[in-house]
């Protein structure tokens, strides 16, 4: 029995089912309100909460480009009123159920993306996650609400490489720009020279025909 009970009779608060059994059989589910129950043949085994809770899954993943990135959902679900009996009976920890799908919708989706194509999927891998764990929770008596990506960062060491790899795409694009300008300036003094030297020659060959 639980505090709210006494002896014969159950409380079960709003938004709260309560689920009785018979000498270890399961007899039926209690709403909210005061309840009758045959003591000690009957007893509330337990409660489960109607209201919407929240899951926080961080998942640890690799992007199509070998970046290693921490993926972080947030899963919003509720107990099924009508299918109180199986969120009872059928799974011993919801939340673990929950988090294992994630990681695998997570670590099937992320990696077929390069690393800006991933932050720019967001929505699509929430997505994702709740089509797969709508479907599949629902027997289970689970309803999924809502899901959504809450962060999408690449692994501190890739943190601590981008100012690096930043700086060294500058240098590249500094060196490049400084190969251009002297292939530009090269260029320029041929052809200042074509200008000279073409007439001389010229000048030179008119002058040996005659």
């Amino acid at each position: 029995m639980g505090d709210n009970d006494c002896c014969c009779l159950a409380c079960v608060r709003t938004q709260e089912v309560g689920v009785v059994e018979d000498l270890g059989e399961f007899k039926r589910l209690l709403g909210p309100g005061l309840h009758f129950v045959l003591w000690p043949l009957e007893s509330v085994v337990g409660r489960m909460s109607l209201r919407i809770q929240q899951l926080d899954v961080m998942c640890e993943t690799k992007t199509k480009d070998n970046v290693f990135v921490k993926v972080g959902v947030a899963v919003q679900y509720r107990v099924i009123v009508d299918s109180a009996y199986d969120a009872f009976y059928r799974l011993t920890d919801p939340r673990n159920q929950v988090q294992s799908y994630v990681f695998d919708v997570v670590r099937s989706t992320v990696p077929k993306m390069e690393l800006d194509e991933a932050f720019q999927a967001k929505e699509d891998v929430a997505e994702a996650v709740l089509t797969q764990l709508r479907d599949v929770m629902a027997d289970y008596g689970y309803e999924i609400k809502q899901t959504l990506v809450t962060d999408l960062s690449p692994d501190a060491r890739v943190k601590a490489g981008m100012p690096h790899c930043i700086q060294k795409r500058s240098w590249s694009i500094e060196m490049r720009d400084h190969h251009f300008w002297r292939l530009w300036i090269l260029q320029q003094v041929v052809h200042i020279i074509f200008l000279v030297v073409h007439p001389i020659i010229r000048h030179r060959n008119n002058v040996g025909a005659t």
